[in-house]
């Protein structure tokens, strides 16, 4: 809500600076995450995977005009971290968070896509 809505919202009239400026800030804040990195290299890795997530999560904010997409997809994350936890499955894995990192890319880049297609509105706008 803080990154995607707020964030979003204060930068509305530059909508794609809004969307770096949330992406590096939310990828920033996971620096501090402890998800297994057990080197320097590990945590770079690491850091790819919030600060794709993020770059999605603001594409779909601003394809859809909706912060749900991005709610979604968060709770999806964590749901399925979850999920292989009591499957005795671990998602603290470099290769895990690199693909994870690029489906998130790819994802974002899409969205960013379509959005520019349909015309890129001069700002950000949450009616949804």
């Amino acid at each position: 809500l803080f990154f995607r809505g707020w964030l979003m919202q204060v930068l509305r009239h530059r909508p794609l600076i809004a969307v770096a400026t949330s992406t590096v800030i939310f990828g920033a804040l996971h620096f501090f995450s402890s998800g297994g990195q057990e080197s320097t290299g590990e945590r770079l890795i690491y850091l790819l995977n919030p600060t794709a997530f993020g770059f999605c999560a603001a594409a779909l904010v601003l394809l859809t005009r909706s912060l749900w997409p991005a709610v979604g997809i968060h709770a999806g994350l964590h749901l399925a971290s979850m999920t292989a936890a009591l499957m005795g499955k671990s998602s603290e894995a470099p290769a895990i968070w690199a693909v994870s990192a690029a489906g998130y890319a790819v994802v974002g880049a899409v969205a960013l896509a379509l959005w520019h297609r349909r015309g890129g509105a001069a700002e950000v706008v949450l009616d949804r």
